[in-house]
């Protein structure tokens, strides 16, 4: 949807097609944010989520910033239209990369207990069994057909199971806004919404 968006972008004739687009192309980026925070949450343990969340917020403002430099310089030397397809390039790689590379985990820890465990013991057994493994000479060997049928498959949580999907998505989508009436979350919305925009 967001790809579309884009090339519909470079290829409107008036502004009310390009309004439009644009529109029809946020839906799409929108979901795209979701992404982020979701692999993160697979990669790192819920005492270190909101560090690495932190610098993928620094990322994403800085890449707000950025990008429109690089717009400025790349309109002036071709047109505006030249963003939207640059735009559209990016746009394209990433999501033949998140297609094809990025298998759906359902990641969900079954016994709390034992990740409590694993991170009292420390990174050092995890490197010592990892070095140990390699010096025998046992080679790590990837199962090509399971991670192709994880590329393909679609699943849900188990408490979606239990709960149903679809109340499952409206409890996801509701759970986040008590949080909005905090004042420190709010400010820092506002805060964030403002330097984004701008």
């Amino acid at each position: 949807m967001f790809l579309g968006g884009i090339i519909w972008s470079a290829v409107a004739k008036d502004y009310n097609s390009l309004l439009a687009s644009r529109v029809f192309a946020s839906f799409g980026y929108g979901a795209i944010e979701s992404l982020g925070p979701s692999i993160i949450a697979d990669l790192f343990y819920e005492r270190n989520y909101s560090s690495a969340m932190a610098v993928y917020a620094g990322f994403l403002s800085g890449g707000s910033q950025i990008g429109p430099v690089i717009a400025g310089y790349l309109i002036k030397a071709r047109g505006w239209r030249w963003f939207f397809i640059l735009c559209a390039i990016i746009a394209a790689v990433n999501f033949a990369c998140t297609t094809f590379m990025l298998p759906e985990t359902i990641y969900e820890p079954t016994v709390e207990e034992e990740l409590a465990e694993d991170a009292e013991k420390g990174a050092h057994n995890h490197i010592d069994e990892v070095q140990a493994g390699s010096q025998a000479g046992h080679r790590v060997q990837m199962d090509y057909s399971a991670y192709g049928k994880g590329l393909l498959s679609f699943n849900v949580t188990k408490s979606a199971k239990e709960r149903g999907v679809v109340k499952s998505i409206v409890y996801l989508f509701a759970l986040p806004l008590p949080m909005l009436l905090v004042p420190g979350v709010l400010i820092a919305s506002a805060m964030y919404g403002v330097i984004l925009g701008g």
